[in-house]
């Protein structure tokens, strides 16, 4: 599978690669063979152009997406509107 690059990406600065010796760093726009989805966290890829048949540790989509998730500051409501408990009839 062929997969275009949607971020930068450096296994270096990554707190949760299991071995950052592993890990391939990438850029946006790179163009990705993945080679092994076995593992739901780390796909192992080559960079497609790459004439080295070598393939590293790259984060899987899912595991990606949620870590974007839990770095999101938490939705900001408005405050809640006072809401009057008298009612209002009107007769005519």
């Amino acid at each position: 599978m062929f997969v275009r690059a949607l971020f930068d990406y450096e296994p270096a600065e990554d707190k949760a690669i299991p071995c950052k010796e592993a890990g391939m760093s990438f850029q946006r726009g790179d163009i990705l063979q993945v080679m092994s989805q076995d593992d739901a966290t780390w796909w192992q890829a080559r960079h497609h152009s790459d004439t080295n048949p070598r393939a590293g540790l790259i984060p899987s989509r899912h595991f990606q997406e949620r870590r974007l998730a839990l770095r999101r500051p938490p939705a900001t409501l408005p405050p809640p509107q006072k809401i009057s408990s008298r009612r209002s009839c009107e007769f005519t």
